[in-house]
């Protein structure tokens, strides 16, 4: 007899993304952590920006499950980019936060 195990849920999405800081080639993000219900906890957080207007968007990076924050190098200066954050376990990946429009200095 086999038993069929219920893997549990993924993440919600993090909440209340936000920018912290910005310089003409920085930018810092925080959010809240993702609320699991019956799933494995959070083992990571995937930070995204795009430069289009969310036509197409790109992983910044993976940032462990205990950072709730992030700051990312790198941009042009004078220009816009949206910024959104998704979770992830075991299960699966949440949807995305609220998206963030930023304008580097």
């Amino acid at each position: 007899v086999f038993e069929l195990l219920t893997p549990g849920a993924a993440p919600a999405a993090p909440t209340a993304l936000k920018v912290t800081t910005k310089t003409t080639t920085t930018v810092a993000l925080s959010w809240n952590a993702a609320k699991v219900v019956g799933g494995s906890p959070v083992r990571e957080y995937i930070v995204e920006y795009s430069k289009n207007r969310g036509a197409t968007w790109t992983r910044v990076s993976s940032v462990a499950f205990k950072s709730l924050s992030l700051t990312v190098k790198g941009f042009k200066s004078k220009t816009s980019y949206l910024f959104r954050v998704s979770a992830r376990n075991d299960v699966g990946v949440s949807a995305t936060s609220n998206i963030v429009n930023v304008a580097t200095r």
